[in-house]
């Protein structure tokens, strides 16, 4: 599943995974996959990342997750996508993005909730501008440091109404060689264990991944390394899965 140099899309659908996609834009070379849960019964999912180039040097990368199952999920899931890349254009912050997603998310259903994490880069600056609405921390790691996670999500998922009051933009420079990766939760939750320690295990993942594969070894195989070690048995995950893996190279 390639695309142009100027989007890169992807949501957990019926049919079986694609190849994990690679493509660029700009200075970032990534590459991202969704598997859904349950193939064998309601395979449609509700996870989702995109990538999209804003203007002159911006570009957008987003990562959500749909509640849910069903063919439902994923026909709202595919509609919060583009809703993301209608406002992305006209908003001024990441956090602005999802204040404005929030305040026109909702399909009639008080259970109808969805995790975005929205980042903005600058290619000219290096910065990365993001936030979060109830979604888990991407984690970072550098050449020659260990990998950490992002800041935490400053407000809660869409669909509750309470993000503009709550939701924060932070800041970080995007170092050349360092990888950023995005998911969803069910890359990392795992039944009857602590959510939030099985993020650090990620993160730790990550960073041994990273430091294990060197600068040789593009987002494709990052992706699909942290997918086999972290999903090894993809057609029996109880939750959907979405990995989005992007690194900064030095052009």
């Amino acid at each position: 599943m390639n695309r142009t140099a100027t989007e890169i899309r992807g949501t957990a659908t019926v049919a079986a995974p694609d190849p994990v996609p690679c493509d660029r834009v700009f200075d970032l070379s990534m590459a991202g996959r969704c598997i859904p849960a349950g193939r064998a019964g309601q395979p449609t999912a509700g996870d989702f990342f995109d990538v999209q180039v804003l203007g002159e040097h911006r570009s957008l990368i987003a990562i959500g997750d749909v509640a849910g199952h069903g063919y439902g999920v994923g026909s709202r899931a595919r509609r919060l996508r583009s809703e993301v890349r209608h406002h992305a254009p006209q908003a001024t912050s990441p956090a602005e993005l999802l204040s404005l997603l929030d305040a026109t998310y909702g399909f009639g259903d008080d259970d109808d909730i969805a995790t975005v994490w929205i980042g903005i880069y600058d290619s000219d600056s290096h910065v990365l501008r993001y936030a979060s609405a109830g979604h888990p921390p991407p984690v970072i790691a550098e050449v020659g440091g260990p990998a950490r996670l992002l800041a935490a999500a400053s407000a809660p998922p869409l669909g509750t109404g309470a993000v503009a009051a709550h939701v924060r933009a932070d800041v970080v420079l995007w170092r050349a060689g360092a990888l950023l990766v995005a998911y969803s939760d069910g890359l990392v939750e795992r039944p009857e264990r602590d959510l939030e320690d099985q993020i650090h295990e990620f993160r730790d993942l990550v960073g041994w991944t990273h430091v294990i594969l060197a600068a040789d070894a593009g987002p494709r195989i990052v992706a699909e390394t942290l997918l086999n070690d972290a999903v090894p048995g993809p057609a029996s995950t109880l939750d959907d899965v979405c990995i989005l893996v992007l690194r900064r190279d030095a052009l």
